[in-house]
């Protein structure tokens, strides 16, 4: 144990826990992506936990713990900080998951990385602005219209985009709409015309 933990487990919980976040402050970027017509920094996962944070938290005295769950029938994230010295559970945050379609395990994914860190940067008052990680290419985008299975995936679709992206995309999301549609209408008279009693 090094001389700055065996000080710091004399300090209140409270008060380590206030300095780990000062010690936070902004992590910086260490990741340029490129998707589509948007470009962005971030900071990785593994940048964010092995080099920033672990010798942050074992410094200040705590561990944390991040673990999917379902509650409600909602798939959620659990991030959950402990006091190192007792063992017990400091400070909690969940938050729903939440994949821009329901049909594709890379979007459960991604939202799964994406709520990890921003949970973390939530609850330690870290400022990641330039981080979005949430953008689809061109190419995607068109997949996961006409992929769209009724038309509240497709909304939730359209609602997950930016606003340029709306506007790119309204007329093929009211296209692959319209469609389906009359899809769900000629199952209903299909339905009607089976149910006749002859």
């Amino acid at each position: 144990m090094s001389k700055d933990e065996k000080e710091n487990q004399s300090i209140p919980v409270f008060k380590r826990f206030a300095m780990l976040q000062r010690a936070c402050k902004t992590v910086g970027y260490n990741d340029k992506a490129k998707v589509g017509k948007f470009s962005y920094d971030f900071v990785t996962l593994g940048k964010l936990r092995v080099e920033i944070l672990d010798p942050l938290f074992e410094k200040y005295g705590f561990f944390f713990t991040q673990l999917p769950e379902v509650i409600e029938g909602q798939n959620c994230l659990r991030t959950v900080i402990f006091d190192l010295e007792t063992g017990e559970p400091y400070l909690q945050s969940c938050i729903k998951l939440t994949p821009r379609t329901d049909n594709n395990p890379q979007d459960t994914g991604s939202s799964l990385t994406y709520s990890r860190r921003y949970s973390l940067f939530c609850i330690l008052g870290i400022v990641a602005d330039k981080d979005d990680d949430a953008n689809l290419d061109d190419r995607t985008i068109e997949e996961r219209i006409k992929d769209a299975k009724n038309i509240v995936e497709l909304n939730k679709l359209f609602q997950s985009l930016r606003d340029e992206e709306k506007n790119e995309y309204k007329t093929k999301f009211t296209e692959r709409k319209n469609e389906l549609k009359e899809a769900q209408e000629k199952n209903k008279l299909d339905i009607l015309e089976n149910s006749k009693i002859e």
